[in-house]
């Protein structure tokens, strides 16, 4: 472990009860939420299916969705505390504005997914796949994105504190005047990767020297055999 990874902030787990009583009817359990305003916690759904729904700044707490697709349901200003997403999938869904504290993701997949403008603290990504979705604007707080499919993602103007990126793949990605200061990209694929004139986002960061050789072609410098 390197000194940037020493000096990062402890990541906080998701606190879920165990023994949860596992649940169906997950679109119900919204929709009648979603119309009387209420929040919702303390649930274990397993094999459900949400479709088509615009969820109105639901809180969720305290909560596991394992094996659920959602696809076209717009969660936009929802907020999540502690709650795990396991082996999840997302198809034309929107988290834009969303609020994530002490979640997981596992094992999921949210290709396109929309969350511009969302704020990640303590939060784990695993194993999962976010390839081309927006992060534009977004806010990482103690953030770990591990073993992840990247590619295509957009994560311009991002402001990424106490964030690491592992064994992660960002090829073809998008970090416009997203600061990688600090961060160690150094077991992550960053081929065609795209930054501002000058790249000066990646002041400070860490690469291996294969990395780097890509990266002086990127800003135009030839290097000689």
């Amino acid at each position: 472990m390197n000194k940037t990874d020493k000096s990062k902030k402890a990541i906080k787990t998701p606190v879920v009860p165990d023994g949860m009583t596992q649940e169906s009817g997950l679109q119900d359990v919204i929709e009648e939420v979603n119309r009387l305003g209420d929040d919702l916690s303390l649930r274990l759904f397993k094999n459900c299916c949400v479709t088509d729904m615009e969820i109105e700044r639901i809180s969720f707490d305290k909560i596991i969705f394992d094996h659920c697709n959602f696809e076209n349901v717009s969660f936009e200003g929802c907020s999540f505390g502690d709650v795990i997403f396991k082996n999840c999938s997302f198809v034309k869904c929107s988290f834009s504005g969303g609020i994530f504290s002490r979640c997981e993701f596992s094992g999921s997949r949210s290709v396109g997914g929309d969350f511009t403008s969302a704020s990640f603290i303590d939060l784990n990504f695993q194993n999962s796949s976010f390839r081309y979705a927006n992060f534009t604007t977004s806010r990482f707080d103690r953030v770990s994105i591990k073993s992840c499919d990247m590619r295509g993602a957009f994560l311009a103007r991002c402001s990424l504190e106490d964030t690491v990126f592992l064994d992660t793949d960002f090829t073809e990605g998008e970090f416009y005047y997203t600061s990688l200061t600090g961060m160690d990209l150094t077991s992550c694929k960053i081929f065609g990767v795209r930054f501002s004139d000058g790249a000066s986002e990646l002041k400070g960061a860490t690469v291996d020297v294969y990395q780097a050789a890509e990266l002086a072609r990127l800003l135009g410098v030839n290097i000689k055999e």
